[in-house]
């Protein structure tokens, strides 16, 4: 039987061509697509070209074809030996080295590059990457390492903390801790580094507490929280839930708690005072809290942290006027003992009363601190917190309580109906009597007559304490009432004082906005767009003249706090590959064990540590776009333009 197929010779042979014309196309793409982007397009006939591609003659033409790595190797050492400053030539044989399994050559090939290379953070990643292909975890972290103690790069002036180098080479060194479950001290000597790297970053305190506390290491935990409250003095939030958090770690959710007993203070932040009476009824407590507290109030009177605590009780348990209660029932005692009273007890009593919007009993206060005697700030405080407190409710209806502070009854015979907190501010000002100036404004709002006085008692303040922290804030809530009541005049130079006194408040943006609002009123227009031109190049330049800012390409993707891994096909890590590493096994202790309370968690967060999508100054963004939105209302559309143009050359 005679077969259909054809083996003739010339059949064969055709056949044969066409498949090394294939073989030889595909592995010239491939060759090329195993190299890097650059390569691909090098010139043809360059040397480069030669050691990397042969050429074979074919029926129909001449085909490239990728030499063998031996080949390669041995043309890319000639080009060397021409150009031995040329780094990438080190780099392309280190990748031949590895494609023919000679790793010491690749590495002293990669150490070369590395060496020889301009920018030589950017090179040694590079090596970092072929040490993490080799698995060798210890060498990869050393390279890193260097990485992240390089010096910071003016490039990245601009530059979030997380989307740095050095913080990028941080995340990535613990990444790989995680990875290789590398032991304690690794871990802990990376954690120094990158405090010392970021000192003014909290979260890394956190992060690091979290990781000690998890490893049962309690002794360097106490002494990184000692380290913090040096860094950060004015943080008592982290500094108390962290000693509780290691306290609870070690022993039990009571020896926490004890530490919130043994920190507390009357004027602390509300986020403790919840986190305590939280976990004071977590553990069914509070009973037992308040009975501890009366015994104490019935052995000393007199005790304001006894006092404080039956304060926040009932303050926690919604129950104000029980609250409140509990500051009379000090001042009656002291009344009837004839105790003085400290400065300091007088301006807690006045805001815990504050607190709960016990205005006039927290003016009775604020009064006898400003004519109390024994610290060189009573004056200072009594009127800054009482201005506040007109600021702040000023429509609030003032009547005389049931009892007075001993030293200062005669306010309560001078004035007893709704103007006695107007019989306090007259005696301050040394104006007229208080009846009569009650009488003489009981036409007018109420909310009017305490702010116009709140701007007597602000001008005592400004001429008698000119460094006083509170005052910026304060003209500013001031000048918002001006503007409230159409007062533009008013506005425009109080605001126009404002700038020029307070050259670093951060209320200057809100300030000017007020200003420009009223020239807009005024119908002044050009006046408006100067003060939003003022803004715009103020706020630039505290952005070093990139307000809006951009992300650093290659690290858009991943937030603060993630990592960058290995990919499924072995290849270095990605910058655009992200998964949350936070820490290792010490960041996730708390999402292993749902029970523990807030009380026990520390997060802290700083400017610093923070990574956001959106504009470097949100300020500048929100004048820019009313400036563009006033301009367009108007209906000057070239203004705008012009605008827009100025600001994309400016950034």
């Amino acid at each position: 039987m005679k077969s259909s197929r054809d083996f003739s010779p010339k059949r064969f042979f055709s056949f044969a061509a066409a498949l090394v014309v294939a073989v030889a196309a595909g592995w010239t793409i491939s060759a090329k697509g195993a190299l890097p982007s650059w390569i691909s397009n090098i010139g043809a006939g360059t040397q480069l070209e030669n050691a990397f591609f042969g050429v074979m003659a074919m029926p129909y033409g001449n085909v490239l074809y990728r030499t063998p790595p031996a080949e390669t190797r041995t043309a890319l050492g000639e080009l060397i030996q021409q150009k031995p400053a040329n780094a990438e030539l080190y780099s392309l044989r280190a990748l031949e080295d590895e494609q023919q399994l000679d790793f010491a050559a690749a590495e002293a090939d990669w150490k070369l590059y590395a060496e020889k290379a301009a920018s030589k953070p950017v090179e040694l990643v590079a090596l970092a990457d072929f040490y993490h292909r080799r698995l060798q975890p210890q060498k990869e972290i050393a390279v890193l390492s260097a990485i992240a103690a390089d010096p910071p790069d003016p490039s990245e002036s601009l530059t979030p903390a997380p989307e740095q180098r050095s913080w990028q080479a941080f995340v990535r060194i613990f990444s790989i801790i995680q990875a290789q479950a590398l032991p304690q001290n690794i871990s802990s000597a990376q954690y120094r580094a990158w405090i010392a790297r970021y000192p003014k970053d909290a979260s890394l305190y956190s992060r690091f507490l979290e990781y000690l506390v998890s490893q049962k290491a309690y002794a360097p935990a106490n002494q990184l929280i000692a380290e913090y409250q040096k860094q950060f003095p004015n943080d008592d939030i982290f500094q108390v839930k962290a000693r509780a958090l290691v306290e609870y770690r070690q022993g039990s959710i009571q020896q926490g708690l004890a530490i919130y007993e043994k920190s507390f203070q009357p004027l602390w932040s509300p986020e403790l005072v919840r986190s305590y009476f939280d976990l004071l009824a977590q553990t069914q407590n509070l009973r037992k809290f308040l009975d501890a507290s009366r015994a104490t109030l019935n052995a000393n009177p007199e005790d304001l942290k006894a006092t404080a605590r039956i304060f926040y009780y009932y303050q926690q348990g919604g129950k104000l006027d029980t609250a409140q209660q509990a500051i009379t029932t000090l001042r009656l005692h002291k009344e009837a003992a004839n105790s003085p009273w400290t400065p300091q007890e007088l301006y807690i009593c006045g805001r815990l009363l504050e607190d709960i919007h016990a205005y006039p009993e927290a003016a009775r206060y604020y009064f006898a601190l400003y004519n109390s005697k024994g610290t060189n700030d009573s004056q200072e405080r009594a009127l800054s917190r009482l201005t506040d407190l007109l600021l702040t409710a000023p429509e609030t209806p003032i009547r005389f309580g049931t009892g007075e502070l001993s030293l200062y009854k005669d306010i309560a015979t001078m004035d007893q109906g709704p103007g006695y907190l107007n019989g306090i501010l007259s005696l301050i000002l040394n104006s007229t009597y208080p009846a009569s100036a009650y009488r003489e404004e009981e036409q007018r709002a109420l909310s009017y007559f305490h702010r116009s006085r709140s701007a007597e008692l602000l001008a005592m303040l400004d001429q008698n304490f000119p460094n006083s922290t509170s005052r910026p804030e304060l003209h500013a809530r001031l000048l918002e009432f001006y503007a409230s009541n159409a007062q533009s005049e008013a506005v425009l130079k109080g605001g126009k004082e404002f700038l020029a006194a307070f050259l670093k408040a951060e209320q200057r943006t809100a300030v000017a906005l007020l200003m420009a609002d009223a020239d807009a009123h005024l119908n002044k227009a050009q006046d408006e767009f100067a003060i939003y031109n003022s803004i715009l190049k103020e706020l630039a330049a505290d952005a070093g003249k990139v307000p809006l800012g951009t992300r650093v390409v290659g690290t858009e993707n991943c937030a603060s706090g993630q990592a960058a891994t290995v990919q499924e096909n072995g290849q270095a890590p990605s910058s655009n590959v992200c998964e949350d590493s936070d820490s290792a096994e010490a960041n996730n202790s708390a999402a292993r064990e749902p029970s523990v309370h807030s009380a026990f968690r520390v997060n802290p967060t700083s400017k610093e540590g923070l990574s956001g999508s959106g504009p470097r100054s949100p300020e500048y963004s929100r004048v820019l776009e009313r400036y563009l939105a006033r301009l367009v209302e108007l209906k000057q559309v070239p203004q705008a333009l012009g605008v827009l143009r100025r600001d994309r050359s400016e950034s």
